[in-house]
């Protein structure tokens, strides 16, 4: 996925981003060191991820809306993807516009095909290139 860096914070070990995508506006760390750190108006090709295990009814449910989303909020990052597949270990690959993002998810019945919403403070992204 290309993002956008529209702000860095790298005041403390962890750097932070606020970046703009064709899906709305979010807030992620930047898995890296501080030797490179992105720039802010720069365009990078990304991978997210979400470290957590999601528990269905709580970080993850069923979304109202039938669209890919990312936006920040007072609680941390919403983001509405379509979920693909789930493992019976758990791992689940939600569809992001171009991108795959794999979630670990616990509990409940899980809607195959349908749009979810995910609720979570630990976004991170990864540069890649391809």
């Amino acid at each position: 996925m290309e993002i956008t860096i529209i702000k860095l914070d790298d005041t403390t070990e962890d750097i932070t981003v606020e970046f703009t995508t064709q899906y709305g506006t979010g807030r992620a760390f930047w898995n890296g060191t501080k030797k490179y750190k992105p720039e802010v108006n720069e365009k990078y090709k990304v991978e997210f991820d979400i470290t957590d295990i999601l528990v269905w009814g709580k970080e993850i449910k069923l979304s109202e809306i039938n669209d890919f989303s990312i936006e920040t909020n007072e609680e941390g990052i919403c983001l509405t993807g379509r979920l693909e597949r789930i493992d019976s270990d758990g791992i689940a690959e939600l569809n992001f516009g171009e991108s795959i993002i794999q979630v670990e998810i616990d509990g409940g019945k899980f809607p195959i095909g349908k749009f979810v919403e995910i609720s979570t403070n630990e976004l991170e992204v990864y540069e890649v290139s391809y």
